[in-house]
């Protein structure tokens, strides 16, 4: 059974991972929340977007977080690179209802100003004398195919491997990770035993509440 959804940074091992300034979203986003708590100065956060030229890498609800986190540090400048492509505004033939629906999202974070850029996959870093970051080298990619796909049971194509959370239901509430967990462990037990008494709170292919 797969299950995505983790505090723990996924690391990027690529030259030059090791200069200063770079850094994992969680390692900045739970201060700045706290700064609106505790009524810190975002001035004296340990690690500022203040007056930078700021790079993110990947996208979604983290992604968009770091986002809004360097405007309001009042960065020189933001771009957002997501290896995926850039998603079509309107549901495609591909992707019909009651399918997660895959299309483009922008929130007025993304409108206070950023430049994003897609189907973009970051190959090194390359740092100054000082050993700090100062560009990127990336390549642009081409989607061909690799999504996980489920039937309304949570299994794949793939024998014994199931799919459930934001792996297949696409980036959403944890009340729908639970849901879909309990529920996956049911189609789990019954491929194994068979049958199973374990409840099924919500079939895979359930419609997301809008």
């Amino acid at each position: 059974m797969l299950a995505g959804g983790s505090t723990t940074a996924r690391n990027l091992p690529i030259p030059g991972r090791e200069l200063d300034g770079i850094h994992q979203a969680m390692a900045s986003l739970p201060w700045s929340n706290h700064t609106q708590e505790d009524n810190l100065n975002a001035a004296d956060a340990p690690i500022s977007a203040a007056g930078r030229k700021v790079v993110i890498i990947g996208g979604d609800d983290t992604g968009t977080d770091c986002l809004r986190t360097s405007h309001r540090h009042s960065a020189a400048s933001v771009h957002q690179c997501e290896i995926m492509p850039n998603p079509a505004d309107e549901r495609t033939a591909a992707n019909p209802w009651p399918t997660w629906p895959m299309v483009l999202l922008t929130s007025y974070t993304h409108e206070e100003g950023d430049e994003r850029v897609f189907s973009v996959n970051t190959r090194s870093f390359l740092g100054d004398d000082q050993g700090r970051v100062r560009s990127l080298q990336a390549h642009e990619v081409e989607f061909v195919d690799g999504h996980f796909r489920r039937d309304d049971t949570y299994a794949t194509s793939e024998d014994e491997v199931w799919v459930c959370g934001d792996m297949g239901r696409g980036q959403n509430l944890i009340v729908w990770a639970i849901a879909e967990s309990r529920a996956c462990a049911t189609a789990v037990d019954t491929d194994l035993m068979g049958a199973s008494a374990l409840p099924v709170p919500v079939p895979a292919l359930a419609r997301t509440p809008v």
